[in-house]
């Protein structure tokens, strides 16, 4: 379903793991706080954003919005080509251990 979603043609989703570099993370992280750490207890990634640390006009002076959406995508292909695969995998693998 991810990879069918029609958005991903129009940002060119297929090759913005290796055509796009975004340098300015450290000052968007200053103004709009955000990561992925682990796994929950059902094997999915977490993703946290501390919306109340959030300063928009000031993320908007280090960016651009077409810039800032194409973050955003590059950042959900690497979640969806990496982060995702590594979590069923083990997943795959913790319910395997438990079957035995």
């Amino acid at each position: 379903m991810c990879a069918d979603m029609l958005w991903r043609k129009e940002f060119g989703s297929n090759i913005i793991m290796e055509d796009f570099e975004f340098r300015k993370l450290d000052k968007v992280l200053n103004y709009y706080p955000h990561a992925h750490h682990g796994v929950g207890t059902e094997g999915r990634p977490v993703y946290i954003e501390r919306l109340g640390k959030v300063h928009p006009k000031k993320l908007m002076q280090v960016n651009t919005n077409g810039l800032y959406v194409k973050y955003h995508v590059h950042d959900f292909e690497k979640s969806f080509v990496i982060k995702f695969l590594t979590c069923t995998i083990a997943s795959c693998k913790e319910a395997h251990r438990f079957k035995h």
